[in-house]
């Protein structure tokens, strides 16, 4: 194959096999998990007009007990509605007149871009090893952990924040290399469209600073003019965030001495879950307070801070791991517990958190491939390339199959049960579900077991 059209090929092939195996989100419905208050029961959507789309923009305020500031999220899926309308009818939602087709199939691109996105930079990180790059790009597509956010309506905010940071740091890239001011301005704007979208894009700059030390070898002060001002704006974010999503629910405040083990407790389930990536769930049942009275926790915590220190012994040896390990762990960063955050009521971990920060371990196999000997036999890159082949295959396997979770409602719900039998969320969910189909009987269980589980939620 030549190497001029090498890289289309690979990009061809990867948004391919996505369609292949996200695609069947398009025929799939809206999930009564969020998707009710931010798309299809929100008052700033059912009409979708402009006075509606510019109170993103001036207002926190998205509904009844909805407070968030993700402007460019809601603005776009305010574009999604024009085309979404359809005549008012009822089913398990209530009345509803929008259509999801148009709202998976957005995110399905996005996915696609944000895959391109990373193939792009890979190529960049490891000097055009084409293969690799590929190779790296193919595990960010078909992770099954990847699945929450592109078949989640409300994963937008997700996929949004991941395109407009990974765009940040290619033009970020692009600059650093020699390029023109357009760029680093360019860069800029995508950042604050980052912030815009996903709050948890504030630690794009510390990203954009792992990578400059880490894999380019430049002085903190070649960066640090252009990212100083990028940490000024992550600066006002936070507080923005702070105001805008402020944790109103009781049980999510932690004490701050035990935060750390909170925070090495998800990095090990995190970890966990990136080998053997099985029993995946919306909701895990890991808040702070059932992680430590778990007791695993004093077992758990330290395993991710010891292999961290490892690394960092190993770093001017093998600085392309380090610097993927610590892109991973900075992407997570702002939701591992070391600052409370509201879906701490549930879990600390969720699927969707990973979606970015799987940039990290992309950026580690095509890393570690591209720097394989070259003066290996052919049987043993035949053995490589065979390894990988199958793993990709198994992974999008995983996520073809973890796709069908997200169905509908019902599926939703019922595999969260699943995977975790003391979520109080799901069992109420399920309740509210059953008795809008008039199955009153079947319904009475769920109630009773969410109020067992969470009496100060749960309504019976």
């Amino acid at each position: 194959m030549s190497c001029k059209f090498r890289p289309v090929l690979l990009s061809l092939v990867l948004a391919l096999v996505c369609l292949a195996v996200f695609g069947a989100v398009c025929r799939q419905s809206f999930v009564a998990w969020d998707d009710d208050i931010n798309v299809y029961h929100s008052p700033y959507l059912n009409p979708a007009t402009a006075a509606n789309t510019l109170h993103f923009w001036t207002s926190t305020t998205l509904g009844p007990n909805l407070t968030a500031y993700r402007p460019v999220v809601y603005t776009v899926y305010a574009l999604i509605a024009h085309f979404a309308a359809v005549p008012v009818r009822v089913n398990e939602f209530g009345a509803i007149a929008l259509n999801p087709l148009p709202f998976h199939v957005v995110s399905l691109c996005i996915h696609i871009v944000n895959v391109l996105l990373v193939f792009g930079l890979l190529r960049r990180l490891t000097r055009g090893h084409d293969w690799a790059a590929g190779t790296g790009a193919a595990l960010f597509a078909f992770h099954p952990v990847q699945v929450e956010a592109v078949a989640w309506v409300t994963g937008l905010t997700d996929l949004l924040g991941a395109t407009f940071s990974l765009l940040a740091l290619g033009l970020y890239l692009r600059w650093a290399a020699g390029g023109k001011w357009t760029q680093i301005a360019g860069a800029t704007a995508c950042f604050i469209l980052a912030l815009l979208s996903k709050p948890s894009a504030v630690t794009v700059p510390l990203m954009a600073i792992a990578i400059d030390y880490f894999l380019l070898g430049r002085s903190w002060r070649f960066w640090l003019k252009p990212l100083s001002f990028w940490l000024g704006l992550s600066a006002s974010a936070i507080g923005m965030a702070h105001l805008a999503e402020h944790v109103t629910l009781s049980g999510v405040v932690t004490p701050w001495y035990l935060r750390p083990l909170i925070a090495g407790d998800a990095l090990a389930f995190y970890g966990g879950k990136l080998l053997w990536p099985v029993h995946l769930g919306i909701d895990y049942g890991r808040s702070p307070g059932a992680v430590l009275a778990g007791g695993k926790v004093w077992l758990m915590a330290p395993v991710p801070f010891a292999l961290g220190a490892a690394v960092w012994a190993l770093r001017k040896r093998v600085p392309w791991l380090a610097a993927s390990i610590l892109l991973f762990c900075l992407a997570v960063l702002p939701v591992l517990g070391l600052v409370s955050f509201r879906f701490q009521t549930y879990s600390t971990v969720a699927d969707r958190y990973l979606y970015t920060a799987l940039f990290g371990p992309a950026l580690a196999l095509a890393s570690g491939l591209s720097r394989l000997p070259k003066t290996l036999s052919p049987r043993a890159v035949l053995a490589a390339g065979s390894a990988c082949g199958l793993i990709l295959m198994l992974l999008c396997f995983g996520s073809a199959l973890q796709v069908t979770t997200w169905q509908n409602s019902y599926s939703l719900f019922q595999t969260a049960l699943e995977m975790n039998p003391h979520s109080w969320m799901a069992h109420y969910n399920l309740g509210i579900l059953l008795t809008n189909r008039g199955e009153v009987t079947a319904a009475r269980p769920h109630f009773v077991e969410a109020v067992r589980l969470k009496p100060e939620y749960a309504v019976q």
